[in-house]
């Protein structure tokens, strides 16, 4: 396919607080004053948290650059992609608006990230680990269905490291750079975590290891994992996601108890999963509503990528999924 120039994409920024204007400000005409004037104060300008439709900027930018790409306007799922998004996008503008979120808190989410100061509360999480070979639709959704059901500051996507057992797998240098890419793209609401770079450690260790990057910091932590993973042992008879968390959460050397607490975020697909009692404490989501994989993608479902991740393949390694 020749690429089809598509619209400039915008990154989704969320604006900072103003500085605080303030104290005294007095004038003098000489010095010995002829006239004596009050004490002026200016009013600190007062936070705007942005609007739904500067929150749907990136999302429509993507969207629209995708369809430019495909030559597809009316792609249903590109359709129902932009309607669910920004049902979720509205969602969450309210919950930074009335305080109850607030994107721009950070965390410490590499070993090799500086350490970040602790703020004065604590912060929701949602720690969502993916292989991102490559990133997809579903993704997206689900880590803003996330926040805007769970009041979730922000999400951190943990990106798998290279796993042997899987040599058909992308390389990490590459995928990672790929889901940068689309971090930024909707900064600060995502986060990038290099983690699990390096490292064979499943996504169950690594949210410990995450916490602890971050000991001065209160954090409830909120681990998103596929429906799939929702049973005491997997396939093959090991420790699956229930009792890999039993396990840790039960561990006091695996983190600090009185700073960082655990839940778990299931995404159910199709049917409702039988409950398994557990004492963790769990929380389920629907799932997307359309067949969303990565498998799709790589075999020509291009319309299911975020076109940042899209055009990182093109312009970096053409030829990857079949993109050219």
């Amino acid at each position: 396919m020749s690429p089809v120039a598509g619209p400039s994409l915008t990154p989704l920024v969320l604006p900072q607080a103003a500085p605080v204007l303030g104290g005294s400000l007095s004038l003098s005409l000489s010095p010995t004053p002829l006239l004596a004037l009050p004490a002026l104060r200016i009013p600190a300008p007062v936070y705007q948290a942005p609007k739904a439709s500067s929150l749907e900027l990136a999302l429509d930018s993507q969207l629209d650059a995708m369809a430019t790409e495909l030559q597809k306007p009316d792609d249903p799922l590109l359709t129902f992609v932009r309607k669910e998004g920004r049902s979720l996008l509205s969602k969450i503008a309210g919950l930074i608006r009335s305080g109850e979120i607030d994107p721009s808190a950070a965390l410490r989410a590499g070993e090799g990230d500086p350490a970040v100061p602790a703020v004065g509360r604590e912060l929701r999480v949602g720690v969502y680990p993916v292989a991102a070979d490559p990133f997809q639709w579903g993704h997206i959704l689900i880590a803003l269905r996330a926040m805007a059901e769970h009041k979730l500051d922000k999400v951190v996507f943990v990106l798998a490291g290279d796993d042997p057992r899987k040599p058909q797998m992308t390389p990490s240098g590459f995928r990672h750079a790929m889901g940068r890419a689309v971090m930024d793209a909707f900064s600060p609401l995502f986060a990038y975590s290099s983690i699990a770079v390096g490292t064979q450690y499943d996504g169950e260790t690594n949210i410990f290891r995450l916490l602890k990057l971050n000991p001065q910091q209160s954090v409830h932590a909120f681990y998103i994992v596929g429906g799939d993973h929702y049973r005491l042992k997997d396939k093959n008879g090991g420790d699956d996601t229930l009792l890999k968390m039993e396990k840790h959460l039960g561990d006091p050397n695996r983190f600090d108890a009185d700073k960082h607490k655990v839940s778990l975020i299931f995404v159910e697909r199709g049917e409702p999963l039988a409950r398994i009692p557990t004492p963790l404490d769990i929380h389920f989501l629907p799932d997307v509503g359309f067949d969303a994989s990565s498998t799709r993608v790589r075999s020509g479902h291009y319309e299911l990528m975020p076109y940042a991740a899209f055009e990182f393949v093109r312009k970096n390694q053409p030829g990857l999924y079949g993109i050219r």
